[in-house]
């Protein structure tokens, strides 16, 4: 799940990095979910996109990545 919005890059790398490699995904704008942007409050980031594989919060674009090169 990637909870980003609109005009972000990371944003935006983060679904291209899922195509690329056919990953599924789900990807919530949090100005349009509201769900998306109470989790991404409670969770205290300040910043997008937040990314989470299979229920495990792994970070930003960077750890998300990270997190799939050990995969």
């Amino acid at each position: 799940v990637i909870y980003g919005k609109n005009n972000c890059p990371s944003c935006v790398n983060a679904k291209t990095h899922c195509e690329k490699n056919d990953l599924n995904y789900t990807y919530s704008d949090i100005f349009y979910d509201e769900e998306a942007m109470t989790k991404i409050v409670e969770l205290g980031a300040k910043t997008v996109p937040q990314i989470w594989v299979e229920g495990v919060h792994v970070g930003g674009y960077e750890a998300f990545v990270e997190y799939m090169r050990g995969k």
